[in-house]
Formats: structure tokens, sequence, C-alpha cells
């Protein structure tokens, strides 16, 4: 997967989803709706089949993320800031999958233009994702 486009409701809300970076990086404040997002999008890509692995800073058992396995559909990598080394970083640009992480700092992220930045905006019932055009 090298891009992701979604529309669908859960309940009133509307979920846009248009991302066309494979590594999509969700550079925001907190509680802005990232890991509602993320968790969402895990569960309806499952259900349509795809393997999708969820990293956050829980299910980490490694400090450096060398056991993230990137071999799948979709890899989603949840507060990453909080374990993202500059060599976890390089074994995503060398994966197939489609990337989505969240990060507030962006401190290890190289530009390249595999990479998208990203934000969650939300009004009017509608959760969408906003390509930024610059950091």
């Amino acid at each position: 997967m090298r891009s992701l486009i979604e529309d669908f409701n859960i309940s009133r809300l509307n979920i846009k989803v248009n991302i066309s970076d494979r590594i999509a990086v969700f550079f925001d404040d907190s509680a802005t709706g990232k890991t509602y997002l993320f968790s969402i999008l895990r569960k309806k890509l499952i259900m349509e089949g795809k393997k999708v692995i969820f990293v956050n800073s829980e299910s980490m058992r490694t400090k450096d993320g060398s056991d993230i396995i990137l071999n799948s559909d979709v890899v989603i990598l949840d507060n990453a800031d909080l374990y993202l080394t500059d060599e976890l970083f390089e074994r995503i640009m060398k994966c197939k999958a489609l990337v989505l992480l969240s990060v507030k700092s962006i401190k290890h992220i190289l530009r390249t233009d595999e990479v998208g930045y990203y934000r969650v905006k939300f009004g009017n019932d509608v959760l969408m994702t906003v390509r930024r055009n610059t950091v």
C-alpha cells in the first residue's frame, strides 16, 4: 500500500482519510484525535483483510524498537516519539508497508519524498486527515 483513502461512518461521526504518502507523520498537539483515528483505522483495515501492525509505547518489548515487525500492509506507530530512533526510522524507510506515525517531535524523521506531514481535524461530526504543506 502506498496510500490510503477511506470515507466511512461510525454512528454519526464521518471519518474521511486521504493519505497520499507511504510514510504519513501526524505531527500535532496532544488530544487532537490521532490515537482515536489510528484505533479506528486499525480495526477497519483488519476487517478489510489487511495485515496491520499497531505499536505504542506499552506494546514495546525493546527500547530501540528492534522488535517491531515491519512486514505488513500497514504499520501504525502511535506516540512514536516515545520510542522512535534513527535506526528504527531507517528500517521504516526500507520497508514496503504504508506507515502511519504520530509524534510531537520530528527530530528522528528524515525529510524525503516518501514522507508527508498530516494532522487530524475535527468539526461538525467529521474527523478528517489534512496534509500539511509545511511543518
